[in-house]
């Protein structure tokens, strides 16, 4: 694939389980020790797709920029616009040794600056540049909400 002809769009529903392997592997094992056995019956990418899918999760797809090649999901940045989390919301995904991690995100909150939960691209396509377009974008699309 030729990686200097991606395009960027905002994150939809059907992205949701794409978006989850990308962010995972992005997290370099966070989201395992997170999600991880916290849904019976369900993998880790599995939860995370649906809290992705979730369309009032702040961590949703409404908060994702993503990059494709030839409408293939390659990369994506999940950021918004610092704000309190709604933990009451959030704490379903997440058992409840594992609440914390919502505590330690709020008590980083900033005004005015942009989160950025997750950044990933797939390896293929790492030195093209969409990188530093999710990141310019990110940044743009918070600025509006500032």
């Amino acid at each position: 694939m030729d990686t200097k002809k991606y395009s960027l769009r905002k994150g939809v529903i059907e992205d949701s389980f794409k978006l989850a392997r990308l962010y995972r592997i992005g997290s370099a094992g966070l989201m395992d020790a997170v999600y991880g056995g916290s849904e019976q019956g369900l993998s880790t990418n599995e939860i995370i797709a649906r809290r992705i899918a979730d369309p009032q999760s702040i961590f949703g797809f409404n908060s994702f920029s993503v990059a494709t090649v030839k409408n293939n999901v390659v990369g994506q940045c999940c950021a918004f616009s610092e704000t309190k989390l709604d933990t009451n919301r959030l704490y379903r995904y997440l058992t409840p040794d594992r609440q914390n991690i919502l505590e330690i995100i709020n008590s980083i909150n900033y005004p005015g600056s942009l989160y950025i939960s997750a950044l990933t691209v797939g390896k293929k396509f790492r030195g093209a540049g969409i990188v530093r377009s999710l990141l310019l974008n990110a940044e743009a699309r918070a600025r509006k909400k500032i």
